[in-house]
């Protein structure tokens, strides 16, 4: 059955990340504060952003583990009751969110290949979709907007609107479902053999590991026990693997 469908992972595969995450994160966590500070609520910085850290990376390992994605919205509300505000307004936490994220998007750098190569894609005719596991559904569209990218794509499937993250089948299965094709009709390409490649396999999709920005122990851990259909390095080899082999 040729391939009528694409979907893509977001960071690593159509976007990057151009800097120091250890760096930038305390920045991050830091922003989060100020604009909490801001808008009136009183905290005490230093276990505040301790509890913040802790309770990101206890999110991050219970997703791993679990495959259930917490978003940071929910995060931050928690931890506010927990210093004594139980009843926020939904806009305080989404206009601290938004300061937060905002450090981090300026990092965020689009593929130079990637606009060329979904171009192609789209005049050839396949249908294109993203899944992404991101923890503030916001934060994605801001990016998608701002590099041009959204308007290539029916549709956008990210984690934190639907509670669980690749690589479980719900996420996959409601791509294939929207798309109302055949899982061996559809090609996911990805960066991480956990997430992409495994739910991609699990799912019965065809499975394209984007190699250039893979070079990471959580890969490096699982090669040879997680092997995807077809191997890249970078998106500008996309159309030609889709027309000569998987169609």
């Amino acid at each position: 059955m040729s391939i009528s469908v694409v979907l893509f992972d977001l960071g690593s595969t159509l976007l990057h990340f151009d800097a120091n995450p250890e760096v930038i994160y305390p920045l991050m966590d830091q922003r989060l504060l100020d604009e909490l500070t801001f808008l009136g609520y009183q905290l005490d910085a230093e276990p505040f952003l301790e509890d913040f850290v802790r309770m990101a990376k206890d999110a991050d390992d219970l997703g791993e583990e679990t495959w259930i994605e917490i978003p940071t919205y929910e995060i931050v509300k928690t931890l506010l009751s927990k210093y004594g505000y139980p009843h926020v307004p939904e806009g305080d936490i989404r206009q601290a969110l938004t300061g937060f994220y905002s450090v981090s998007q300026e990092y965020w750098k689009l593929e130079l290949d990637a606009i060329p190569m979904l171009k192609e894609l789209q005049r050839l005719g396949y249908r294109l979709g993203v899944i992404s596991n991101a923890s503030d559904v916001a934060d994605v569209q801001v990016l998608l907007e701002r590099d041009g990218l959204l308007g290539f794509f029916e549709n956008v499937w990210i984690s934190s609107s639907i509670g669980v993250c690749k690589p479980h089948p719900e996420i996959f299965a409601q791509a294939r479902e929207y798309f109302q094709t055949p899982a061996e009709a559809i090609a996911f390409i990805g960066d991480t053999l956990a997430a992409d490649i495994l739910g991609a396999d699990k799912a019965g999709m065809h499975s394209i590991w984007i190699t250039r920005r893979a070079d990471r122990p959580e890969n490096h851990n699982l090669l040879n026990k997680i092997v995807p259909d077809f191997q890249i390095e970078t998106l500008a080899e996309v159309p030609e693997l889709l027309s000569s082999i998987l169609s």
